[in-house]
């Protein structure tokens, strides 16, 4: 038989199986999508045919040197906010995936939030995924970083001029960013219901680059629960392909 006509009878076999499971349409249609990318239906350019190779190539090197020759205040990248960081870690190219670990308590979320507003403050539009912390907690804290008044200072009601004048300088120093963020608070989503929303923000050039605050924090689908029961190291295995296959065939052109 052939492989492909192999391929679609699975893929048949698998979407009958998830539908008798009463799997979310939602759910069913990310699924679906997205096997339908990776076995290259309706890619027109899936393949790279050797002889081509060569000037794609060519036109990388093309591209990376007009970055190189364009001033940094102008390029539109992902490097990183921290020079350190930057000596030994290259920008991320688009489809590529960044992973932050430490353990509880180290201060994972301070960095995305600063790598977020960084790539903002490069021309990108970013989606801030957060699963846990609420709107009003990422404000407070974006203000103290920004202004250097502790978020207990805000909340007590009691600035002084100095400390709101400098709270009134911020909306208009990041309003100069020809970037910005969007804050997509996520708390209860699974990993398909976040991607559903981020694969609509993408279709409306709003999103260029999502960070994603934390991993684990996603909630179990049907599917995963039925797949993996309560392994939740192969559910969050499962999560990161759904991010990888999102980045690869939603993000990149």
């Amino acid at each position: 038989m052939n492989p492909e006509i192999v391929q679609y009878e699975v893929l048949a076999k698998e979407l009958l199986r998830r539908c008798m499971a009463e799997d979310e349409p939602e759910e069913l249609r990310r699924w679906l999508s997205e096997m339908l990318a990776r076995m290259g239906a309706g890619e027109e350019d899936a393949i790279l045919k050797w002889v081509d190779s060569f000037d794609f190539t060519s036109k990388i090197i093309e591209d990376y040197e007009k970055i190189a020759n364009t001033p940094e205040s102008l390029r539109r990248d992902l490097s990183w906010p921290w020079q350190s960081w930057n000596n030994i870690i290259d920008p991320l190219e688009d489809g590529m995936l960044g992973l932050v670990t430490a353990p509880d308590g180290a201060g994972k979320t301070i960095y995305a939030e600063s790598i977020a507003e960084h790539w903002a403050a490069h021309k990108n539009r970013v989606v801030f995924v957060h699963y846990e912390l609420n709107r009003k907690l990422m404000m407070l804290r974006r203000t103290s970083r920004h202004t250097g008044i502790t978020p207990r200072d805000i909340k007590s009601g009691k600035l002084n001029l100095l400390q709101k004048q400098k709270i009134d300088e911020v909306k208009p120093r990041l309003l100069k960013w020809e970037g910005y963020i969007s804050y997509l608070h996520t708390p209860g989503w699974t990993m398909e219901r976040t991607i559903t929303e981020l694969r609509r923000l993408v279709n409306e050039d709003e999103c260029d680059v999502v960070v994603l605050d934390y991993l684990e924090k996603a909630s179990a689908s049907k599917r995963q629960l039925q797949m993996f029961g309560t392994n939740i190291y192969q559910r969050e295995a499962d999560n990161v392909e759904q991010i990888k296959t999102f980045a690869c065939y939603d993000v990149t052109e």
